[in-house]
């Protein structure tokens, strides 16, 4: 069934049954999986002196409803993540004409991390604009947040002296596979939250580069460059979820290094695209989730009791 034909780039691969062809391999071999290839390609009739049962999912034959029932309920969860397959190219911009008939490579991956790091050459530029776009402050944040006694600069500028610049907390937190699999189960908001609110808690409330002095407006003050600031507009704070964001998936390629089989095995298949799909998400482009991350991180950094701090 398979024909290669000569053309000016590459072989063409095609399947005459499904009218299919792909100049890759690779796209080929996906499409010999699916179950539109399986279908018109199985055979019309199977005799084996008894009645035969095919599976509704791989058409794999079985002699008895037992056996067949057992089989068809781990069948179709390998079918539903094969499909999730196309959204995750979808999210990526990786796929073709036919997402279904897709397999996700090592070039694929290795792409993806390529792209990984041209993005956080992006996000350091974009830093430095932000720099010159945000007036400066210097040490003198006159801001009394409560009438009763409290005072913010001195609060900030004294006391939270040492604190350590934002930066330097990205660089400190140490991302996991525990902390994959967290966002793994949970999802990329609950996840980045989980990743720096622990950071964070590691911390004295006096080295912390992030303060919330209004729980209700998200109204956040972080320390950048040795000096604090007000994060009007929370174009800093959402560059660090981004930042973290792109740590944590570049910790993807560790995992790829630790399961040099992943591509030859079924489970750890399903283990690749479950993490691609959970932990890639473009959080970046996604308002509603960036702000649920810093709804979680205010929590944690709200100054509850300001005359006694």
């Amino acid at each position: 069934m398979l024909t290669k034909t000569p053309g000016k780039n590459a072989e063409k691969f095609s399947c005459k049954s499904c009218d299919y062809s792909s100049s890759k391999e690779s796209e080929y071999k996906r499409h010999l999986l699916t179950r539109k290839h399986k279908t018109l390609t199985k055979p019309e009739s199977v005799n084996f002196g008894a009645e035969t049962l095919s599976c509704h999912y791989c058409h794999k034959l079985y002699n008895s409803r037992v056996g067949l029932w057992k089989h068809e309920k781990k069948c179709k969860e390998k079918q539903d993540i094969v499909l999730n397959v196309t959204e995750i190219d979808n999210k990526f911009a990786k796929s073709e004409k036919e997402l279904g008939n897709e397999i996700i490579t090592k070039d694929m991956f290795m792409e993806l991390i390529h792209d990984n790091k041209e993005m956080i050459k992006i996000i350091k530029d974009q830093h430095e604009q932000i720099k010159s776009m945000i007036p400066k402050m210097g040490n003198t944040i006159n801001n009394t947040t409560n009438n009763n006694n409290f005072n913010l600069n001195f609060f900030l500028n004294e006391q939270c002296k040492d604190a350590l610049n934002i930066q330097d907390f990205i660089q400190s937190l140490k991302i996991t596979f525990e902390d994959l699999y967290f966002t793994k189960k949970h999802g990329i908001a609950e996840g980045i939250s989980n990743l720096m609110i622990n950071g964070l808690k590691e911390l004295d409330v006096y080295k912390r580069p992030i303060h919330c002095t209004d729980l209700k407006r998200d109204i956040v003050y972080i320390k950048d460059h040795d000096k604090w600031e007000k994060d009007d507009n929370k174009k800093i704070i959402k560059k660090t979820i981004e930042n973290v964001a792109i740590k944590q998936r570049n910790k993807i390629s560790e995992w790829v290094e630790l399961n040099p089989d992943w591509i030859e095995t079924e489970s750890k298949q399903i283990e690749y695209l479950t993490l691609i799909n959970k932990i890639c998400e473009p959080i970046e482009y996604d308002n509603k989730l960036e702000k649920k991350i810093i709804k979680n991180i205010s929590k944690e950094v709200h100054i509850t009791d300001m005359k006694k701090m």
